[in-house]
């Protein structure tokens, strides 16, 4: 299962991992509020040669 990062709006910030099936705006721990989810960018790094048909 993939890990999610949640955000309240008082600032406070939480991981968590869950299902699809779960809940999707979870409360926050320390004030109760409805947190949103944070999207997270994927650095992909690409090493070698072969990932194009021109690489020599």
């Amino acid at each position: 299962m993939p890990v999610y990062t949640y955000k309240c709006p008082e600032g406070h910030t939480r991981d968590m991992i869950h299902s699809i099936h779960d809940d999707p705006n979870p409360k926050c721990n320390k004030c109760e509020n409805t947190m949103k989810r944070i999207p997270k960018t994927v650095t992909v790094t690409f090493k070698g040669s072969g990932f194009a048909a021109n690489d020599k």
